[in-house]
């Protein structure tokens, strides 16, 4: 099992608690600290941007995202990624999306200390990233699950067997 990461306590977008802690039978996982609305947007899934030449010569890992167009983001480093990087895999009971998009964007988003009166933050994003979004409305204790997709289930075989 992984040990548990030295900040447990983290925040999404918008203030909303979150909370690493070990997940039955995965590790570590992420779980929300409050209830979640439907929608919202969580924050960016951080850590170091590579191409596939400079992540072939690092080798394979579990906190890699393929972002597509030859790039990646390497999250192994935990004081260069956030929380996301403890977010488990599930095809089946997926509540969080993953949204790779480029350029520049703003978005409003809720404000957990101003949730209950409707409040907003405002939020400037640019850059080729990874969006994380909730699929429903989460409960306070619930895991953040994510489908990484085939190609990582594919990459974690390798880990396994390799």
């Amino acid at each position: 099992m992984r040990a548990v990461s030295p900040r447990e306590h983290w925040t999404a977008a918008g203030g909303f608690p979150l909370r690493v802690g070990p997940a039955e039978g995965k590790g570590n996982g992420v779980f929300a600290a409050c209830t979640i609305p439907e929608g919202h947007f969580l924050g960016l899934y951080e850590g170091e941007m590579m191409n596939d030449e400079a992540m072939n010569a690092r080798g394979v890992g579990s906190y890699v995202f393929d972002v597509g167009n030859g790039w990646s983001i390497d999250a192994r480093d935990p004081d260069a990624s956030n929380w996301a990087r403890y977010m488990n895999h599930s095809k089946t009971h997926r509540n969080v999306v993953a949204r790779v998009r480029r350029g520049e964007s703003y978005m409003m988003v809720l404000s957990y200390e101003e949730h209950a009166e409707g409040g907003w933050e405002d939020l400037e994003l640019d850059g080729t990233r990874v969006e994380l979004y909730t699929t429903r409305k989460l409960q306070v204790g619930e895991e953040l699950l994510l489908d990484y997709g085939p190609a990582y289930l594919a990459s974690m075989e390798i880990v396994i067997n390799g």
